[in-house]
């Protein structure tokens, strides 16, 4: 499959877009209600790229694997989604700008990289967390590698440089909606962002009927 000229080999695009879900399903089908979203949004992006969408298959760590050539990943919380595309290994995430106890595990966070991002406040623990999950994503590896991945340095507010499996990896970021999103994707050299309105959302429930008016 030839590569669309909107998509060259050393770039990477990302989608996001809000989501919205019934309040009172359970826990357990607002999850799958994101997941679907966010298979939504990932085919929202391929069709946008010019490409025929495809259901991505698997590797034994449940990996995305390569399709024709090109990488996928997707992300969601409860109030958004994120989807990538390249030609090379990707991972997106996308998380709301929030405190976490985690943020105290030194498997998580070392004082080294607590200095960098100094001061070291929520904002500063979201770009971390994201980066980290995207970095570990493109690898195939999750959230099992944390303790190996480390950020070395700050290259301004859209750019943190991490160090994994012994080599240097900058993870693009963007501030959107009160969320970080962050993406890497080996040798990728720019970023294209796409944020989707509200209503171009497709995790867009139907607005609820008006009520007629009384007689």
């Amino acid at each position: 499959m030839p590569i669309p000229a909107k998509l060259a080999p050393m770039k990477v695009s990302v989608w996001t877009a809000p989501h919205r879900v019934e309040p009172q399903r359970s826990t357990r089908l607002a999850a799958a209600a994101r997941s679907q979203a966010g298979s939504a949004l990932l085919e929202h992006a391929m069709r946008s790229t010019g490409l025929t969408p495809w259901v991505p298959e698997r590797d034994p760590r449940g990996a995305p694997l390569a399709h024709d050539g090109w990488h996928v990943s997707k992300s969601h919380c409860p109030e958004a989604l994120a989807a990538a595309l390249a030609c090379q290994p990707v991972g997106v995430d996308i998380e709301p700008i929030r405190w976490s106890r985690v943020a105290e595990w030194d498997r998580v966070v070392s004082d080294e990289e607590r200095a960098l991002l100094e001061p070291f406040d929520a904002f500063a623990f979201t770009r971390l967390w994201t980066a980290k999950e995207a970095v570990l994503k493109a690898d195939g590896i999750g959230i099992g590698g944390l303790s190996g991945c480390r950020l070395v340095a700050v290259e301004g507010p859209e750019c943190l440089v991490l160090r994994q499996a012994g080599v240097l990896r900058p993870v693009h970021q963007r501030t959107w909606a009160n969320h970080v999103v962050s993406v890497y994707s080996e040798g990728a050299q720019s970023v294209s962002w796409a944020h989707l309105a509200p209503q171009e959302s497709p995790s867009r429930e139907p607005d609820p009927p008006t009520p007629a008016p009384p007689e």
